[in-house]
């Protein structure tokens, strides 16, 4: 009944009871629970907090704020039809000095882009139980003398969602131009001093960014340096099929070509216009934006230094087909541009023990690698060539 606000249904005998039918699948949740002989097992808290035998919610990951650090407010107002962007800079709590009349030097900044999918500024993903480690790498350069900038995706946190509910790629990177002349605006941030540090589906767009300037101050200004964190080197429809069939090696071999094939009937669509599946539909601008866009034409027009890294357990992004390319690229360079992949890291740069999947990034006892944190900080404090 497309009316109702609740269904019920059973498995092996014992019977759910849901809430929030009518929204369709991504609004059901299980309300409560009876086994086959009709004994309820578990109820959803009640706006009371009552509760009997209540499962466990899944564990959320938590940020402290270190006591050396400081948190800063940056502005990144609303604007023809893109929304407010919350946002934040952190960086080490400033030395007292005793000559007040010291003058003060602009900091060197950074902005940190993240990947695909919603996640705010600290690299939570909202109510899934992730910590993409990005706070562990913002914190990690505040410490090394370097104010980061970070925000929330569009429609996650403090950020709003603006007139169109279904951004495409341009949009992502609008916001990510939006918090770059933010950061170099601030007063205390050098303009000229910039670093972009784009993950994953960011680091696509810190590449585009990277071949742009703008002006503060009647003088215009480009990035100074980029770093890559496991960048697409291919176009980003052959990277998906390969994530398809790397994220899906346990399941029989003609389930995994379906699946690539289903993608690519729905990337065709896409680009040509015509009718997609419900649940693809948000997604049509996104791909007819991003599909046509490689990533090594575009690193090529990029003339700062480069540093790009990867993890030999990425699964998301292959060491071979996408950051080969790139190191390739790079390894004909005359200025400081570097490449180096991590053995045993996947694609959140964390030790990955065994083979990585989704599942794994919920592991929440596990940390942005110390050596991989090191060779960044290294080589944002080397002297720019």
């Amino acid at each position: 009944d497309e009316n109702s606000q609740s269904a019920s249904a059973q498995l092996n005998g014992a019977s759910f009871q849901f809430a929030g039918a009518r929204a369709g699948l991504a609004g059901l949740t299980i309300e409560s629970l009876r086994d086959a002989q009709g004994v309820e097992v578990y109820r959803r808290a009640s706006a009371a907090g009552e509760f009997t035998n209540q499962l466990p919610e899944l564990p959320q990951p938590s940020y402290h704020l270190g006591a050396d650090l400081e948190l800063l407010a940056l502005d990144i107002p609303a604007g023809k039809g893109q929304p407010a962007l919350g946002a934040e800079l952190v960086r080490l709590q400033p030395a007292a000095t005793k000559d007040q009349k010291e003058k003060k030097t602009r900091a060197p900044g950074v902005l940190f882009i993240s990947g695909a999918g919603a996640q705010d500024r600290l690299g939570f993903v909202p109510d899934q139980g992730v910590d993409v480690g990005s706070h562990e790498i913002h914190d990690g350069l505040a410490r090394a003398g370097f104010t980061v900038a970070r925000y929330d995706d569009r429609a996650v946190g403090l950020s709003g969602v603006g007139e169109d509910v279904t951004p495409g790629f341009l949009d992502t990177i609008a916001d990510a131009r939006r918090a770059w002349h933010a950061l170099a605006s601030h007063p205390e941030i050098d303009p000229a001093r910039i670093t972009i540090i784009g993950h994953g589906e960011g680091a696509f767009i810190a590449l585009i960014l990277a071949q742009e300037k703008f002006r503060v101050a009647r003088r215009k200004h480009g990035v100074e340096r980029l770093i890559l964190l496991a960048a697409p080197g291919r176009n980003l429809r052959e990277l998906i099929y390969d994530e398809i069939r790397r994220s899906h090696a346990d399941r029989h071999e003609v389930e995994v070509e379906g699946a690539v094939r289903s993608a690519r009937m729905i990337h065709d669509a896409a680009i040509a216009d015509t009718e997609l599946p419900a649940s693809s539909e948000p997604l049509r601008d996104w791909m007819r934006e991003v599909f046509p866009i490689n990533p090594i034409d575009e690193l090529g027009r990029v003339k700062i230094p480069v540093l790009a890294l990867h993890g030999s357990k990425d699964f998301q992004v292959s060491i071979d087909a996408d950051f080969q390319a790139i190191a390739s690229v790079l390894a004909s360079r005359r200025d400081a541009s570097q490449a180096k992949a991590f053995e045993g890291l996947d694609h959140l740069f964390k030790f990955e023990p065994a083979q990585s999947s989704p599942g794994h990034y919920r592991d929440l006892g596990r940390h942005v690698d110390s050596e991989f944190l090191q060779t960044v900080v290294d080589w944002m404090t080397q002297a720019p060539k």
